[in-house]
């Protein structure tokens, strides 16, 4: 197997290889930390990153505005 069969593998099988990788990362966090806790921390990493890849001020402030409304 050379080096070209390698290159080849990965690009008709990505999505796979993306899939095992996040696999094997739940796996770790559920079996050092326990379910729950492993629950919270996925949590927390999709909401980050959910908001950080939306961190266009204006559409940060008013998700802000949805989950705490003003009090007028």
């Amino acid at each position: 197997m050379n080096r070209d069969d390698i290159y080849y593998f990965i690009e008709n099988n990505f999505r796979g290889i993306i899939g095992a990788i996040i696999g094997l990362i739940f796996a770790l966090i559920f079996v050092l930390f326990g379910f729950w806790r492993g629950i919270l921390i996925i949590l927390f990493v999709t909401a980050g990153y959910f908001i950080g890849n939306n961190y266009d001020r204006k559409d940060f402030y008013r998700l802000l505005e949805y989950i705490f409304p003003p009090w007028s």
